[in-house]
């Protein structure tokens, strides 16, 4: 510890000179208990000003005693003023309370007996300095800052804490900068001495501190999570700020047991958590969430959250800003997008005359998955009476997203498609290179060649649309391959990779003949539809599906099923696989899985052709 605050003390020293009042502290404290013999019936005075019934009143009577009052009179002033102006007993605003005479004489005082005081007053006196709005290069401040940085090491880890919560308020300064550097150094050096691993509340508070401090070390922060790890129980205040803190400190696997034990003492522990701290910690969590740190998604604490908003019937707008967050982390909720349904059931003008935002929030949630709510006819409905939709052009919307939503839902405005597959408008968007976009529009083109081709003309050019195609990604592993290699014994059975004209990407192309044996392909055919073949022959399309085709709790996404439409309405039978479910199969167990698949697409072939 003593090479730690040897380069802070050189920082410290050429800051002392400065200070006139400060440098004979000492002196000062020597000068007070030898000069002033106080009479025993000062006692009074403390009594009157622990209950003056107003601020004014604490002014007053330090006025009439200010001849007799010693260190404790001063900082009792203090603590009652404090008290009272934070509670609204007060006539003064802060700028008339620090213009006042008497609060002048509050300070002097202070001043004059700054030696005598102890740490804890210390504290409090630069507590109520900062709530009134001393300025932090007064005098005053300063010789209160020069005390603590005398006493920095006997600071416990709470008193650290909440002066380096006070400092942060203050405008900077050599010293108050100084301090900030060393409280957090002093905290890391005395947690393991001096943490109590018991109290909760305690942990909470020093887990919230480390979130904020980049030179806490990682023992310490370790030993704050396992110490509350330990903990059998979390309160509802410990467990939201467990949560926070978490949420503030770079993602660590370690995390994951603390955050998911801060949850569960929420959802299950019965508290009456105030939704506005839920919809906090949903925002903070989803921030997080990345694939490199799933942890930070729940699906319990998510469901949790909405059925609080449910119960509580807190209305239209909350929901479908609950529905938007949930929607960045792709999570479906039923009763959510039941409970939305119903309220614009019950009044229409939410979607035909409503916020463009919030429709658009509410047509991407009915369009995540295949789940319609129970109202949603009525959605549609409203939404097909809109008379301006300009306005969602005009709004800024993301229309690609908001289109293939509505593809998905099988609706088509075409003063939205006018304007988003307008080339000049796709080649400004494009220039973001985000992979939505180009997958968006380009599902946009397959439904409208699938089942509105009337409305073509909307289309941009075929070139166009090849590069749309150029823009995504290839596909660079292929999972399922292996095992129909076994199953159809020769790559001339199995087509690896294909593509239809509409430019969909197929992982694996097959061709069955009546009687159930699998047809050998021309390698040289480039799309699925240059495939020769005469009814009742079968094409088998396999679609390996990752987990982004996926809600993070596994439902089918509405954009994955549409584009496995657009396949089948053209008479191929499509076999979708869930790659993270295929991984999960020990090896014994994917050739028959694949078998099946494919029978359960291929029911004509089921009773005559053993693929096994």
């Amino acid at each position: 510890m003593n090479q730690i605050f040897k380069n802070i003390r050189v920082s410290f020293r050429s800051l002392s000179s400065g200070f006139k009042n400060s440098n004979n502290l000492l002196n000062i404290s020597k000068d007070v208990q030898l000069s002033r013999i106080l009479p025993e019936n000062t006692d009074l005075l403390i009594n009157n000003l622990k209950n003056a019934p107003s601020v004014p009143h604490v002014l007053d009577l330090v006025k009439t005693n200010s001849n007799v009052m010693n260190a404790k009179h001063t900082i009792q002033a203090l603590r009652t003023i404090f008290m009272l102006q934070k509670h609204g007993r007060s006539k003064l605003s802060t700028l008339q309370l620090l213009k006042h005479p008497d609060f002048e004489k509050i300070c002097n005082h202070l001043k004059y007996y700054a030696g005598a005081i102890e740490l804890n007053e210390t504290i409090e006196a630069l507590k109520v300095m900062s709530f009134v709005g001393v300025s932090s290069d007064s005098t005053i401040y300063q010789i209160l800052l020069q005390l603590l940085k005398h006493d920095v090491n006997q600071m416990t880890l709470q008193q650290i804490i909440f002066t380096d919560f006070l400092l942060s308020k203050a405008t900077p300064s050599p010293l108050v900068d100084a301090l900030k550097i060393a409280l957090p150094i002093v905290y890391d050096v005395q947690l393991p001495i001096k943490l109590d691993q018991t109290n909760v509340t305690t942990l909470s508070e020093h887990l919230h501190y480390v979130s904020r401090r980049d030179v806490i070390s990682e023992q310490s922060v370790k030993r704050i999570v396992n110490s509350l790890m330990k903990v059998k129980v979390f309160d509802q205040r410990s467990a939201t700020s467990i949560m926070w803190s978490l949420c503030d400190m770079p993602p660590k696997a370690e995390f994951e047991p603390l955050l998911h034990k801060a949850m569960k003492s929420l959802f299950i522990g019965g508290y009456s958590v105030p939704y506005h701290d839920l919809e906090t910690i949903i925002s903070k969590l989803i921030k997080k969430y990345k694939l490199n740190a799933p942890y930070y998604y729940n699906d319990d604490f998510f469901n949790y959250c909405a059925n609080i908003l449910i119960t509580q019937d807190l209305g239209f707008e909350n929901a479908v800003h609950l529905l938007r967050k949930f929607l960045r982390v792709y999570h479906l909720n039923t009763n959510l997008l039941d409970y939305i349904s119903e309220k614009c059931r019950e009044n229409s003008d939410l979607i035909e005359n409503g916020d463009p935002i919030l429709t658009y929030n509410v047509i991407r949630g009915c369009a995540l998955t295949d789940f319609r709510p129970k109202y949603y006819d009525k959605i549609k409905e409203y939404f097909l009476n809109i008379k301006n939709f300009d306005n969602f052009v005009g709004k800024r919307l993301h229309l690609p997203a908001l289109q293939a939503a509505l593809c998905v839902l099988d609706i088509y405005v075409p003063v939205i498609l006018q304007k988003v597959l307008n080339e000049e408008y796709l080649t400004d968007i494009f220039k973001k290179n985000y992979f939505s976009d180009f997958e968006n529009i380009l599902l946009i083109t397959q439904a409208i060649k699938t089942f509105k081709p009337e409305l073509s003309e909307y289309l941009p050019s075929e070139e166009f649309i090849r590069m749309v195609k150029s823009k995504i990604k290839p596909v660079a592993d292929y999972p399922l391959e292996g095992a129909l290699l076994h199953v159809f014994g020769s790559d001339k059975f199995v087509k690896t990779p294909a593509l239809t004209r509409m430019l969909h990407h197929i992982d694996h192309l097959i061709l069955l003949k009546k009687g159930g044996f699998a047809s050998a392909l021309d390698t040289k055919i480039v799309y699925v539809e240059d495939l020769e073949y005469e009814s009742p022959n079968q094409v088998v399309l396999l679609m390996a599906l990752d987990s982004i085709c996926y809600t993070n709790n596994k439902h089918l996404l509405g954009s994955t099923s549409l584009k496995l439409q657009t396949l089948e309405a053209k008479g191929y039978s499509v076999v979708p696989v869930p790659i993270a479910l295929w991984k999960s199969l020990p090896e014994f167990e994917r050739v028959p899985y694949i078998t099946e698949a494919i029978k359960s697409k291929t029911k004509y072939f089921a009773r005559a052709f053993d693929v096994s």
